[in-house]
């Protein structure tokens, strides 16, 4: 571990890794690296930094018996204090512990944030993996961590326990709404896939280049038929995902989706490596992320004040904001960054880049004494 130390009330600050120095350009006397975590247990060093340098601070948070949290645009120091008594941690895949290097943390975690999170429930604590994946595409991920627990998939349709092969709960899509929705798609040329507990599907005549990078990210074979509104109507279809290029796509699918709205959900999820498309998930009405996690913290006996809620999409904060404790990555948006910050002082974290296995700081801080 590498020190660099200034005079401040004779106290020294670090950095957790050894890299290149590049001072961050708060104040003269600081030479921290952008993007890396130092704690100070000294209220004055953050009043100090606000006060005379406020343009660089994006939130200050603060408690005199520990620590003191600042988070900068240029660089990120002094995470946030120990988070006490956490039973379950809500925790985002993609953009959180998967990223986008192939063979280092995609399709799959990182070892060293498989292991930790193995650590972590041995220990006791429920990882509740909250996804828009079936549960079929991240059960290496739940097998190799022993999280033999319910998990939240298919953006909130399914809640199962992979392990024992238990359904906790299934939420099937009307029928013929999502008739009307399949039409609609392959009327306006919109890619679609169609999921249940068991599969995933996709019309042969709208196999692609999205195809392929699904199937990676899935690490799974759709099922390829001729006609796919005609095998919905025979399936316990759980999930409807339209797949759309970039932001101009989306707002055109949201306007079609208008006539569906009432009796179908719609949510967004992205994943790294597949941008710029963005996969849409479409649930039954009343169907989400949120509804999932409280339904399944319920089963297992956990209250939410008890539950740190990880995420790194503005999306995440429906199920995130209902929790006492929340995190999310480096990585993440700055409206998302700017949300977990109103829970203030020893209620949230900003861990590391995901391709940086910054879900690891996050971890750090979890009933740590």
């Amino acid at each position: 571990m590498i020190w660099h130390s200034f005079l401040f009330g004779g106290m020294q600050t670090g950095v957790p890794k050894k890299r290149k120095k590049k001072p961050c350009g708060v104040f003269g006397g600081v030479n921290l690296p952008p993007n890396h975590t130092t704690r100070i247990g000294f209220f004055s060093l953050a009043c100090f930094l606000y006060g005379t340098h406020p343009r660089f601070c994006d939130y200050i948070a603060h408690d005199f018996q520990r620590t003191t949290t600042i988070i900068c645009r240029d660089c990120l120091f002094v995470i946030c204090s120990y988070m006490d008594n956490v039973k379950a941690i809500v925790l985002d895949i993609d953009g959180v512990i998967v990223g986008e290097k192939i063979g280092y943390n995609s399709p799959h975690p990182n070892n060293a944030v498989m292991e930790r999170m193995t650590e972590i429930s041995n220990s006791g604590v429920k990882i509740i993996l909250c996804t828009a994946k079936p549960h079929f595409a991240v059960g290496q991920i739940i097998s190799g961590a022993n999280l033999d627990n319910p998990h939240i998939t298919d953006g909130g349709a399914v809640l199962i326990n992979p392990v024992s092969n238990e359904i906790i709960k299934q939420h099937v899509a009307d029928k013929i709404e999502t008739e009307k929705l399949l039409q609609m798609c392959l009327d306006n040329n919109v890619y679609v896939e169609i999921y249940t507990t068991e599969y995933y599907i996709i019309q042969k005549s709208q196999v692609c280049d999205i195809t392929d990078k699904h199937t990676h990210i899935l690490q799974c074979e759709p099922k390829i038929v001729k006609d796919l509104i005609a095998t919905a109507k025979i399936e316990n279809v759980t999930k409807i995902m339209p797949v759309v290029n970039g932001e101009r796509e989306k707002a055109n699918f949201i306007k079609l989706f208008q006539e569906l709205k009432n009796t179908l959900n719609l949510a967004w999820g992205i994943h790294p490596i597949a941008l710029p498309y963005l996969f849409g998930v479409i649930t039954a009405s009343g169907i989400s992320k949120n509804q999932g996690m409280l339904d399944i913290l319920t089963s297992i006996g956990v209250s939410k004040e008890n539950t740190l809620a990880v995420g790194d999409s503005t999306s995440d904060w429906g199920y995130m904001q209902n929790c006492k404790y929340v995190a999310t990555m480096k990585n993440a948006s700055q409206e998302l960054k700017e949300l977990v910050a109103t829970k203030g002082k020893d209620n949230f974290v900003i861990g590391g880049h995901v391709d940086e296995n910054g879900v690891l700081a996050i971890f750090d801080q979890v009933n740590k004494k």
